[in-house]
């Protein structure tokens, strides 16, 4: 699981100083990588009618800590070329924006033309920093 150095930087400035940070997201995205995004959006899909899909998210107690987990399954257009998705990621903007977190899957998922990638409610899970 990698996180960007920026929203680690921002969640210490946020508990830790008076740092002005900004307007909060309140919508959240997420994309489909074909390798490592790194800390930023490389590798993303790019078959032509994959689009980022919206998440939502709750945080609950496991175990000695906490998880941040999607609510309900996030469904993608169908591929039209068909990808190998290795790595997801979640973002600030539809389009663009900062990547908060990614996450490699742990078996990669290979989509043929007319596949439909799809996340399952609860299985999109990022544990606490």
């Amino acid at each position: 699981m990698a996180s960007n150095p920026d929203f680690e930087e921002r969640t210490l400035e946020y508990w830790f100083t008076a740092e002005a940070l900004g307007t909060r997201p309140t919508t959240w995205f997420v994309a489909l990588h074909t390798g490592d995004p790194g800390t930023g959006l490389d590798n993303e899909c790019a078959d032509a009618t994959y689009a980022r899909q919206a998440v939502t998210m709750e945080v609950v107690a496991d175990g000695d800590g906490f998880i941040a987990r999607n609510t309900a399954d996030i469904v993608f257009p169908a591929l039209t070329a068909g990808a190998t998705i290795s790595w997801v990621s979640v973002n600030t903007e539809v389009t663009a924006g900062a990547a908060i977190r990614s996450a490699q899957i742990p078996v990669a998922k290979v989509f043929s033309a007319g596949g439909v990638p799809r996340i399952p409610a609860q299985e999109l899970v990022f544990e606490g920093v």
